[in-house]
């Protein structure tokens, strides 16, 4: 599984006027996939070096393409910047993995290391 940085929208401020923290992840088998279902948390990186998760995505379900069956990409993991200042966020997630032959692989990984953001998101 890859889970990618944790990035601001450009997309979301440039046409939604919108700022919001996002999240990409992928998951690649040698096998054709059923479907990925995972559970997402977007953690604050803490200046005592800690992390504090500011907001979980459940019950996340996405299927791969016809014409590529052993990828999955999820892509629109939005959690809007409701707070001012910057801060830095890493993304992790787990779940598991079901292939077309009725396996389940179990799955878990996190973003690299995290950059600042001029954004904040409030654990509410």
């Amino acid at each position: 599984m890859n889970v990618q940085r944790v990035h601001q929208s450009t997309y979301s401020l440039e046409f939604k006027n919108l700022s919001e923290a996002k999240l990409k992840i992928s998951t690649l088998c040698d096998v054709p996939q059923a479907y990925t279902s995972l559970t997402v948390n977007f953690e604050e990186v803490l200046p005592n070096g800690g992390n504090k998760v500011v907001k979980t995505v459940r019950n996340i379900v996405a299927r791969p393409k016809p014409e590529r069956e052993n990828y999955v990409l999820i892509e629109n993991l939005t959690v809007p910047c409701n707070g001012k200042g910057q801060a830095e966020y890493l993304g992790k997630a787990f779940g598991q993995i079901h292939l077309k032959d009725n396996r389940t692989v179990p799955v878990s990984g996190e973003s690299d290391k995290p950059m600042p953001l001029i954004c904040r998101i409030s654990a509410k």
